[in-house]
């Protein structure tokens, strides 16, 4: 289970750090630019919002299944 977590921080992180440098490096404008990094801080709280949701409600079937053991 370890394993799959630490993959999955891996990926995100990797994927943040490489949005990050794309929207930097990216030749628009600096009020284009400062939307585009407002959308994708939104995108990111949903997605971890998400991720957070799915862990709980995994966890909780985890629960309920070692309880009818």
């Amino acid at each position: 289970m370890s394993d799959n977590r630490d993959t999955l921080l891996a990926f995100v992180l990797g994927g943040l750090i490489g949005a990050t440098l794309g929207i930097l490096y990216a030749p628009k404008s600096g009020r284009e630019t400062r939307s585009n990094i407002k959308k994708f801080g939104e995108e990111i709280v949903d997605t971890v919002s998400n991720l957070s949701d799915d862990f709980k409600d995994d966890e909780s079937q985890f629960k309920v299944s070692s309880k009818i053991k």
